[in-house]
């Protein structure tokens, strides 16, 4: 079944109706140097932490080789993890972390809870307590 619209009909509204091909390529070329350069931002952005990713695959010399090597030749992955849990005490941070995050969190909501009661209820009530508090209305 084929719907009958008013685009189809040629009888939209001009800001409805398709335009020519021409005028679509020159609206899209024209965001081209847009693009490259957000592409460009978010490649400075994100290459660092690819760098860190890659190099949690590379054994110790080739994480320290110069000229510095891009791409991990095996995957030593595992290995690497093993040595830093082995260093470190990841259970202990780990626990650290999760407390500090509970320990915040919990307190702020009950904060911002207690400070939306405080907010007025109506717009008369919402005029008196902008203008006791000297703010605009």
């Amino acid at each position: 079944m084929q719907y009958d619209t008013a685009v189809q009909r040629g009888k939209a509204p001009e800001k409805y109706r398709k335009a020519p091909f021409t005028v679509r390529l020159v609206r899209f070329l024209k965001y081209i140097p847009v693009f490259l350069l957000l592409f460009g931002f978010a490649f400075l952005l994100l290459a660092p932490l690819l760098w860190m990713c890659l190099g949690a695959f590379k054994s110790d010399p080739e994480v320290l080789s110069y000229p510095p090597k891009y791409f991990p030749v095996m995957n030593h992955f595992p290995e690497n993890w093993a040595n830093v849990l082995k260093q470190i005490d990841f259970m202990g941070m780990t626990v650290n972390t999760a407390i500090y995050a509970i320990g915040t969190t919990i307190p702020a909501c009950l904060s911002m809870h207690l400070q939306a009661m405080l907010l007025p209820a109506s717009a008369s009530e919402a005029r008196t307590f902008c203008s006791f508090c000297s703010w605009p209305p």
